[in-house]
């Protein structure tokens, strides 16, 4: 017995066996260079999201707020995750804080940010961790740290 348009060939074996095992390879073949691309994205692609020009920064007091001046240059548009932490003997960390995505280009910024009211009197390092999502894959970690500054 055998379907319409499959008959055997020469070999013994029907049309419809060999566009099985072609459809096959063929699947097996995008599996495999999905898997490579995965791979190549999420552990060796080095693509650095953003570079600082001018770490540590310069940092004040402002009102109720702290302020850094940020010359950076963006490489991606993607939005970002902020965790800043304090640092002088003890270590006090912020909540994070999501940004949206910003062209790329060179960017030079006064970042404020309201002083969290439990940080104690002293002389602290700020350390931004930023966590970019750079595509489906992966994320990118960069920390940056400011000058010194003495919160009253």
């Amino acid at each position: 017995m055998h379907w319409r348009g499959c008959s055997n060939n020469k070999n013994g074996t029907s049309r419809m066996k060999k566009i099985i095992e072609v459809s096959i390879l063929i699947f097996l073949a995008i599996t495999t260079l999905g898997l490579l691309a995965h791979t190549y994205l999420a552990y060796f692609d080095t693509m650095t999201p953003v570079v600082f020009h001018n770490e540590p920064f310069p940092v004040w007091e402002e009102g109720g707020n702290i302020c850094y001046q940020c010359d950076h240059t963006r490489y991606t548009d993607v939005g970002v995750e902020v965790v800043r932490t304090f640092r002088d003997g003890i270590i006090y960390s912020t909540h994070p804080v999501s940004a949206t995505g910003a062209p790329e280009g060179r960017y030079n910024k006064t970042i404020c940010f309201k002083k969290p009211s439990t940080l104690l009197p002293g002389e602290y390092i700020i350390e931004n961790e930023l966590t970019f999502k750079v595509n489906q894959f992966a994320t990118r970690t960069v920390i940056s740290r400011t000058q010194s500054i003495n919160i009253s």
